[in-house]
């Protein structure tokens, strides 16, 4: 059995409409198992950690065996190790979007959903730190590892699907 969890603020700071559009968008991980088997909750851990250690072990061979390749190895499983969460991240957004694209299908309900988005952005996503290296490391952090797309992408996909969904019928 699942269970979903809803933070009190958005239960009182939300709408009806936007509480719903939540609750379809949360429904729809449970309908699509979005992470929710511990084989696959732990499966990218197991597989990140298996890859980590295996680039410290074939590092640390090197540096023994022929100690020139040690840089080449330490760079090559820090670039992998990077790619992976990247990936990681990537399987995360697409989740996020077809959890979205199930939510607008079930309420059709582009203001609440915007709304959602807007709560979204003013109480869970991080802000952007002062300073320009600040916010381009943040906006470059954000592109590679966050788990949820850009809400006004998320808007923009759910949108479109509507769109789509009317030209269907």
């Amino acid at each position: 059995p699942a269970t979903v969890v809803f933070a009190q603020v958005a239960l009182t700071g939300l709408s009806s409409a936007a509480v719903e559009s939540l609750a379809a968008h949360e429904l729809a991980h449970v309908i699509r198992r979005d992470r929710t088997s511990a084989a696959a909750r732990y499966a990218w851990v197991l597989g990140y950690l298996v890859l980590v250690l295996t680039g410290a072990g074939l590092t640390v061979t090197a540096a023994v065996a022929v100690p020139q390749l040690a840089g080449p190895a330490m760079l090559a499983t820090m670039t992998a190790a990077v790619a992976f969460l990247g990936l990681r991240a990537t399987f995360d957004r697409r989740e996020e979007i077809a959890a979205d694209l199930f939510a607008i299908s079930l309420t059709r309900d582009l203001a609440a959903a915007a709304e959602l988005m807007r709560f979204y952005e003013d109480n869970v996503v991080r802000q952007l730190p002062a300073g320009v290296l600040g916010r381009a490391w943040a906006r470059l952090e954000h592109r590679w590892f966050a788990s949820h797309p850009e809400p006004r992408a998320r808007l923009a996909a759910m949108h479109r699907h509507l769109a789509r969904e009317a030209t269907d019928m």
